[in-house]
């Protein structure tokens, strides 16, 4: 410096609060999500003869329903381990975008079917209206109305990941896509619940606290930040940090939901 003067510079670093408010919310997002999937039939659907149909078609909703095996739970740890890889060696923009479409059409799907759903509930005669249309057939009203509507909200956030409320529309979708998965997808006994149980919780350390020593980072957490230029994974629900100086988000990731979800399900039913 000129005269030789000193200059002392000093690095502000705020500090973390004691207490992390977006917590709470976060959880309680989780166990509503659970909760409201585990009596969404008996409560919301009214427990109706198998003959009935849904809300969207002709179709009985027994007729989806899928139930898992002992093997799947093998299945599982393969699929999602090379999935898993392929994200951690091959990161980019465009695998990141594929997710992004692929979490947009389940969001689709889980608003449709969640938005139906209460809309038949709240009006019976709504379940019998339908119009035919070339090459679909017959289909509900209540479906033409709530699938556009569904659409543009869906592209609407797919546009505006970046904006700061962002996280409410990924947390809706993500909420109703769930509470869709766990309505179609059933656990038989409590012996496949327990495999599959095992598994995810094994996949979970494993890729979390022990792949560090072989690929020298976390993959689960490499993949789960994305790639710096594109867009983050929105395979989880996220709360904002009001309260840290350092902003960022809380985040839960759908499998840590689903996969108790399944059994608390397989519990109430």
């Amino acid at each position: 410096m000129e005269n030789g003067a000193k200059v002392d510079i000093q690095m502000f670093s705020p500090e973390k609060p004691a207490f992390d408010g977006a917590i709470p919310f976060l959880w309680l997002m989780a166990v509503g999500t659970v909760a409201c999937a585990s009596v969404w039939t008996f409560v919301v659907v009214g427990n109706e003869d198998k003959n009935s149909p849904s809300p969207g078609g002709d179709e009985a909703p027994e007729s989806e329903i899928v139930e898992l095996k002992t093997k799947t739970a093998l299945v599982f740890i393969v699929t999602a381990s090379l999935v898993l890889l392929f994200l951690f060696f091959f990161r980019s923009t465009w695998s990141a975008w594929l997710l992004v479409v692929l979490f947009c059409l389940g969001g689709l799907q889980g608003l449709h079917y969640v938005a139906s759903t209460l809309t038949v509930r709240a009006c019976e005669q709504c379940r019998e209206a339908k119009v035919t249309l070339p090459a679909l057939g017959n289909v509900a009203v209540v479906s033409l109305v709530i699938i556009p509507v569904a659409l543009i909200f869906v592209v609407f956030w797919a546009t505006h990941q970046s904006s700061p409320f962002a996280w409410v529309g990924q947390d809706l979708m993500g909420i109703c896509m769930m509470i869709l998965v766990l309505q179609v997808v059933h656990l038989p006994n409590i012996k496949v619940a327990s495999a599959l149980l095992i598994s995810a919780f094994l996949y979970d350390i494993f890729w979390v606290f022990i792949s560090p020593f072989i690929f020298k980072k976390s993959v689960m957490i490499t993949v789960a930040r994305g790639s710096d230029d594109g867009p983050s994974l929105p395979m989880v629900l996220k709360m904002p940090k009001e309260f840290d100086a350092w902003n960022g988000y809380d985040m839960i990731g759908f499998g840590d939901i689903l996969f108790p979800g399944l059994l608390v399900a397989f519990s109430f039913r």
